[in-house]
């Protein structure tokens, strides 16, 4: 049904969540709802970019970046259809620093911040830790000849550069939910970009959230939020499902709050039937021709 599948997501459509996995990066032995989506649409090139917590201003770039290499190597964008994953709305990017040394020295280092739910660490933030993880990304996003996300050891970060995302950190993680209004505008404009930027190229895709559960409660407002975007059906309400309540449905056994393989299976499968019920794999407006 597909030919080229390029999928930007975060920690679900990269594989982790296996008790032994236990850093940003896909192994070789991880397994995700990707792969699966890729056998039974028969795609012939696949293109995976995601990574753990990754905030959706970074998708934004990644897919934009993405897309124009593809054009210019293949003149069309014929057979392509993108999948973007995204994760908690209050994930967001917060600059670059530069490494001081190692094989990255000068270059560009993207520190990637997220909670740490499964330990209860000290009152000053609310009993809830965070990791910050420093991510060299690849400029190269087609031809890959080295992994496009590659952990960069803190030691190569200038101290103070350290001292100053900590602090962010910090400050994330008390007033992460005190502002939600501007998560949801957030949310809502950078879906939008990436709305627009694939319509208007006539690229057809899918945008659906691997976050929020049933119960959880800012599942009706991220959907009211959303209201005049999912009107097409290529941006999935949460209502419809989203990663984490197939997870919970389908998952022998989720690991650390991820899907384990049938999870996995269970969320590809409700991805292609959604594509398939929409014909959401044909072109957003297949009576022009666009690049």
């Amino acid at each position: 049904m597909l030919t080229d599948l390029y999928v930007d997501g975060t920690s679900y459509a990269s594989g982790w969540g296996k008790g032994h996995i236990r850093n940003l990066f896909k192994t070789s032995d991880a397994y995700s709802w990707v792969d699966r989506f890729a056998e039974i649409t028969n795609c012939n090139n696949v293109w995976n970019h995601s990574l753990v917590a990754k905030p959706f201003d970074m998708q934004v770039l990644d897919i934009q970046n993405f897309c124009n290499q593809y054009y210019n190597k293949f003149k069309t964008f014929d057979k392509l259809f993108v999948v973007a994953e995204y994760s908690y709305i209050t994930y967001r990017s917060i600059g670059t620093v530069k490494a001081i040394d190692g094989i990255f020295k000068n270059q560009d280092v993207i520190p990637i911040v997220m909670a740490k739910g499964t330990e209860v660490l000290n009152n000053e933030t609310g009993g809830f830790g965070y990791i910050i993880q420093y991510v060299r990304k690849s400029n190269d996003y087609l031809n890959i000849q080295e992994p496009l996300f590659v952990k960069v050891s803190e030691e190569h970060i200038d101290v103070e550069d350290h001292k100053r995302i900590n602090a962010f950190a910090t400050q994330w993680l008390l007033t992460r939910f005190t502002n939600y209004i501007e998560h949801l505008d957030y949310l809502y404009k950078n879906i939008s970009k990436v709305k627009n930027f694939l319509t208007k190229r006539n690229i057809p895709f899918v945008i659906y959230s691997a976050a929020v559960s049933d119960n959880a409660p800012e599942k009706e407002f991220i959907d009211q939020t959303l209201r005049t975007l999912v009107k097409d059906k290529r941006v999935i309400p949460l209502q419809a499902f989203t990663g984490k309540t197939v997870s919970e449905k389908y998952s022998i056994e989720e690991y650390t709050v991820h899907p384990d393989k049938s999870g996995h299976m269970a969320i590809a499968d409700h991805l292609y039937d959604w594509i398939l019920k929409y014909n959401l794999h044909k072109k957003p407006n297949p009576s022009i021709i666009a690049v």
